[in-house]
């Protein structure tokens, strides 16, 4: 027999029991498993907001130096570089730092005019780099 005719013969009622039976038994076991995976994700910290506040930068990261320099872009102004530099909180030669420094000097259009010694490193002075004065 084809299933046109096989459907045909059936009974409209008969669908509906079998669908409701269908649905009686499916749909307990589909809330337990959605329940359980909540439970599992919220265990393992998945989907969970992140912490609230970031962790504040070192201030003898040399990370903190670049921001600083980037502040103080078309302004100019004075910035510290600690004696003991770190990067990700890890010691770093001073080649790296001044290669580090200088690079971050180029980005922001700034140049070093000065250098002094400071109460925690050396306080470096920086002007805005423009086109050079004609009458100096």
């Amino acid at each position: 027999m084809p299933p046109a005719q096989l459907l045909a013969d059936i009974d409209a009622g008969t669908l509906v029991r079998s669908l409701l039976v269908a649905a009686v038994i499916v749909l307990p076991y589909g809330v337990f498993k959605l329940r359980q995976v909540r439970a599992a994700r919220a265990a393992a910290g998945i989907g969970a907001p992140p912490a609230a506040v970031p962790a504040a930068p070192d201030p003898s990261g040399l990370e903190a130096v670049v921001a600083r320099i980037a502040g103080l872009r078309g302004t100019g102004g004075e910035v510290e570089l600690p004696d003991d530099c770190t990067v990700d909180g890890q010691p770093v030669d001073r080649t790296v730092v001044d290669l580090l420094l200088r690079d971050a000097l180029d980005r922001s259009g700034l140049r070093e005019v000065g250098r002094r010694a400071g109460p925690g490193g050396t306080v470096i002075e920086l002007v805005p780099s423009g086109p050079p004065d004609p009458g100096a």
